[in-house]
C-alpha cells in the first residue's frame, strides 16, 4: 500500500484493466460467478496477509469516519447478500437435482410398466392366435363332420329309397302273381 492516495486517473486506470480482464476471462454479467469472484479477489484480495479492501475502508475512515463506516455496513452487507444467494442457488441446485432423480425414477418405473404392457400384449397376442387356430381347427372337424354325417344321411337315405323301391316291386310283383292266380 502506498502512503499517496490513489488519483482519479489511478482508479480509472485499474476499472478499465478490471473489465478488459473481465470480458477476457468471460466472466458472466450476472449471478454468481467464479472468474469475476477470482479477479475481485486479485484486484482487492490479500496482500502480505492483510485484506486489501479492508486497508482500504480503514484508511478511509482514518480520513472520514462516516465514510468508513458507511464502506464497512456496504462491504458486510455484499457479503450477508453474497452468502444468502450462493445458499439459495445451492439450495435451489438440490432441489433440481432432486426433481430430475425423482423424474429419473418415475421415467424408469413407467419404462418398466411399458414393457411389463408389452410383454403382456405379446403373451395375449399369443394366445389369441393359438385360439384363433383352435377355433379354425375345429370349425374345419365340425365341417368334416357334418359332410360325413351328411354323407351318411344320404346313403341311408338312398338306401332306404332303393329297400322302398324293392319292396314296391315285391308288392306289385305279389298282387300282380295274386290276381294272376285269382
Amino acid at each position: 500500500m502506498s502512503q499517496t492516495p490513489a488519483t482519479r486517473d489511478d482508479v480509472l486506470s485499474l476499472e478499465r484493466e478490471l473489465n478488459k480482464r473481465l470480458k477476457l476471462e468471460g466472466a458472466k454479467d450476472t449471478g454468481i460467478c467464479p472468474i469475476r469472484e477470482k479477479l475481485h479477489t486479485q484486484c482487492f484480495g490479500t496482500r502480505h496477509g492483510v485484506n486489501k479492501i479492508d486497508e482500504l475502508i480503514r484508511q478511509i475512515g482514518l480520513q472520514c469516519f462516516e465514510r468508513g463506516y458507511v464502506l464497512k455496513d456496504v462491504r458486510d452487507t455484499y457479503f450477508e447478500i453474497k452468502d444468502k444467494y450462493e445458499e439459495l442457488c445451492e439450495s435451489m441446485l438440490g432441489y433440481g437435482i432432486r426433481r430430475c432423480i425423482q423424474g429419473e425414477a418415475k421415467h424408469n418405473k413407467i419404462k418398466q410398466r411399458i414393457q411389463q404392457l408389452e410383454e403382456d400384449c405379446t403373451k395375449l397376442t399369443k394366445t389369441v392366435q393359438e385360439l384363433e387356430k383352435e377355433a379354425v381347427e375345429k370349425e374345419q372337424k365340425a365341417a368334416e363332420e357334418d359332410e360325413q354325417l351328411e354323407k351318411e344321411h344320404i346313403a341311408a337315405a338312398e338306401d332306404k329309397k332303393g329297400k322302398i323301391a324293392k319292396y314296391k316291386n315285391d308288392i306289385k310283383e305279389r298282387l300282380a302273381s295274386h290276381r294272376a292266380s285269382a
